[in-house]
């Protein structure tokens, strides 16, 4: 838990899309999601864990939290637009859930 509350703060104090980070899972949750669209419909791509990204936009409700209570409005569950860097899915666009980005320190 105190993991998370620490990426929470850092990713708060540093919001600006074309930030670097990693792809992570946390504790009890499963494998990191790469959600992409297309002609054909939507895609699911499992991502590896240490997987390197930049972030392309961050979620508005995420951006509007830094207001007087900074956790009432973070949903850990919103979808942030990351290009992926390396992997098997390098080069790929796609929304990875929030608790998965992790900033490179």
């Amino acid at each position: 838990m105190k993991q998370l509350l620490l990426l929470v703060l850092l990713i708060i104090g540093a919001m600006a899309a074309g930030e670097s980070v990693v792809i992570q899972s946390w504790e009890s949750y499963p494998t990191p999601e790469c959600k992409t669209k297309n002609k054909k419909g939507e895609w699911h791509y499992l991502i590896p864990h240490g997987t390197k990204a930049k972030v392309i936009k961050w979620p508005s409700k995420v951006m509007k939290g830094q207001q007087k209570d900074i956790f009432a409005k973070i949903d850990m569950f919103e979808p942030v637009e990351v290009k992926i860097l390396t992997g098997p899915l390098m080069g790929k666009t796609c929304s990875v859930l929030y608790i998965y980005v992790n900033l490179v320190q």
